[in-house]
Parts: C-alpha cells; sequence; structure tokens
C-alpha cells in the first residue's frame, strides 16, 4: 500500500512539475512573439509616416510626361 500511495504522490508532484514549466514555457513565447511584433513595426520605415499619396501619383505623372517628351 505505502509503495502505491508513494508512487501516486511521485506522479502528483511530475504533474505539477509540467504544469509550471508548460506556463513559463508559454510566457516566454508570449514574450518573444510579442517582442518579434514590436521590434518589426518600430523598424519599418514607413508605418508610422504620412504619406500624401495625391502629391505622389502628381509626381509621377509629371515624371511620365517629362519622359514620354524627352523619348519622342
Amino acid at each position: 500500500m505505502e509503495g502505491n500511495d508513494h508512487g501516486a504522490k511521485q506522479c502528483d508532484e511530475w504533474k505539477f512539475v509540467s504544469m509550471v514549466l508548460d506556463r513559463l514555457l508559454l510566457y516566454i513565447f508570449f514574450a518573444a512573439t510579442l517582442g518579434g511584433t514590436v521590434g518589426v513595426l518600430f523598424s519599418a520605415p514607413n508605418v508610422f509616416e504620412y504619406v500624401d499619396q495625391a502629391a505622389v501619383i502628381e509626381k509621377l505623372k509629371q515624371a511620365a510626361v517629362v519622359e514620354q517628351n524627352t523619348s519622342g
């Protein structure tokens, strides 16, 4: 009887260790994922800049007209 009780106690202890380790690895995974996401967003050059699309389109139109005039 005593050996069976000892085995059950040891099994419960290993279950507790596995739950703690699982939770720890979950936190590490979450931190790495969040850190990577924030790192990618802040390293992107144009994520937080305002781009005046109308001005960009106008410049491209002018460049196309200049190129047409010089080539033909």
